[in-house]
């Protein structure tokens, strides 16, 4: 049976064709990815769901018809009453869904027979112990070096409160940008940029007001407001998709201190003046939680990201 895939407009290089669903044996992986069978928008896909770096090779002689969600690893939040993680960039084909950033989708992707597809699977940043919130690593899929590579950047690192006055203490931009640390009256630290079609900006922080929540893939993190008041400075929101047959948030960004809570899809939660934050959930590149204060300063590591490829297979 074939199957016709749309343009992809997002995407060079992708063109419509028509194309076979995939029986047993069609494909072959590394990396250990889970198996699962989905049922969305009236096809029968086949899903590989990757959480460590891997490949897929199609091992018929047609070209296959699939769908794609690629995000790639989250921001880390900073250090010393700090902001939050921005979420990991996150692209999506998933026909009906949206991508990260409010940016349009690309179009269904095809497997061409005999070819191997690279899938790399982004580590999450590292908390700031003294610094920023290290940024997420990026995670991508398709052929290396060729016009057909889908690539998300990583979650921008929180600013951290203790660096040097204005941009020292800027969220820095990435996927979903990072929030801006905390700093004194009539100090405004702002937060990193997002990056077009994967994520949103961080939220500003500073006049004595706390940390700005980082970034998620489907809205800016929250400007601080909250100190004293725990949990007004939030990560934005991420994006819920169904491409494994199940609706679920990934990509939601850190929240900032004092108590930020973390957006929806794995950000981490901000620190308060006596505990660090929490890290953000594995495999969804969601954002760190800001550091604390008073002894616990920390800023906590964003979740790795994540790579899903469906496989029409009826």
């Amino acid at each position: 049976m074939s199957v016709t895939t749309a343009n992809n407009a997002g995407i060079k290089g992708f063109k419509s064709r028509s194309v076979t669903r995939a029986s047993g044996g069609a494909i072959a992986t590394t990396g250990s990815p889970t198996y699962t069978v989905a049922n969305y928008n009236g096809t029968l896909w086949g899903v590989y769901t990757f959480t460590a770096t891997g490949s897929v090779t199609v091992t018929t002689t047609t070209t296959l018809a699939c769908e794609w969600l690629v995000i790639a690893g989250g921001g880390g939040g900073g250090f010393s009453a700090g902001g939050g993680g921005g979420a990991g960039g996150y692209r999506s084909s998933v026909t009906g869904e949206t991508t990260g950033g409010g940016g349009t989708i690309g179009m269904g992707n095809t497997l061409a027979p005999g070819r191997t597809y690279t899938v790399v699977v982004g580590a999450g940043g590292a908390g700031g112990t003294s610094t920023f919130g290290a940024s997420g690593s990026t995670s991508s899929f398709g052929v290396t070096s060729s016009a057909n590579l889908v690539s998300c950047a990583g979650g921008g690192g929180g600013g951290m409160q203790s660096g040097p006055v204005g941009s020292g203490r800027y969220g820095q931009l990435g996927g979903s940008g990072g929030g801006g640390a905390n700093g004194g009256g009539s100090e405004f630290n702002l937060g990193g940029a997002g990056t077009a079609n994967e994520g949103f900006a961080g939220g500003t922080g500073g006049n004595l007001q706390g940390g700005g929540g980082g970034g998620g893939a489907g809205a800016v993190g929250t400007a601080a407001s909250g100190y004293p008041t725990a949990g007004l400075n939030d990560g934005g929101v991420g994006i819920s998709s169904s491409i494994t047959g199940t609706s679920t948030f990934r990509a939601g960004g850190g929240g900032g201190w004092v108590g930020g809570d973390g957006g929806n899809g794995g950000g981490g939660t901000g620190g308060t003046l006596s505990a660090n934050g929490t890290a953000g959930t594995a495999n969804t590149g969601g954002g760190g939680g800001g550091g604390g204060s008073t002894g616990a300063m920390a800023g906590s590591a964003g979740g790795s990201g994540i790579v899903i490829l469906a496989v029409a297979i009826g």
